[in-house]
């Protein structure tokens, strides 16, 4: 063997002597890890992680949020009459899920006609009508409370003419 080769081979040596304790340290710090986790997972019961269990409660808490909040739109985006103008009609507040009120009736009870989803209604204080509750009529407005909102419709009443 000449002597580079010599030296080929001792540096290989050292080389293998080198790595082989380094690489076995490695080795066996990941075997304490993993035996450290592993009694900690044998000890432990089921559900009393507690970082787990907060972030669950937190992942509730924001759906819970999310499942309580009400989306309200106060103008219905596709109704065109607020932007397309009739001569002598007023079609404002005659959206398709709205509820209207065109008339007031006084007598021993007051009672209004309202009309919602292409039905009239007689209606009088007390009664409930597209998901909201009418708290009081007379003969010149309606009062109209959805989801803790108060509606007043103002109605105009029209002079009877005998032909």
């Amino acid at each position: 063997m000449n002597l580079r080769t010599k030296f080929f081979w001792y540096s290989l040596l050292l080389i293998g002597l080198i790595a082989i304790p380094y690489f076995g340290w490695e080795l066996y710090k990941i075997y304490e890890e993993k035996s450290e986790l592993w009694l900690t997972y044998d000890n432990e019961a089921t559900g009393t992680d507690k970082i787990l269990s907060e972030k669950v409660r937190e992942m509730e808490a924001g759906f819970q949020a999310q499942q309580d909040y009400k989306f309200k739109i106060s103008d219905i985006p596709t109704d065109l009459t607020k932007v397309i103008a009739l001569d002598g009609l007023d079609f404002s507040g005659y959206g398709v899920s709205s509820v209207r009120f065109s008339a007031g009736i006084a007598a021993s009870k007051n009672y209004a006609i309202g009309h919602y989803h292409d039905q009239i209604f007689h209606i009088s204080a007390g009664d409930s009508i597209a998901g909201g509750i009418v708290t009081s009529v007379s003969a010149t407005r309606v009062t109209f409370e959805r989801d803790g909102d108060v509606f007043t419709h103002i109605l105009n009443p029209q002079p009877l003419t005998n032909n």
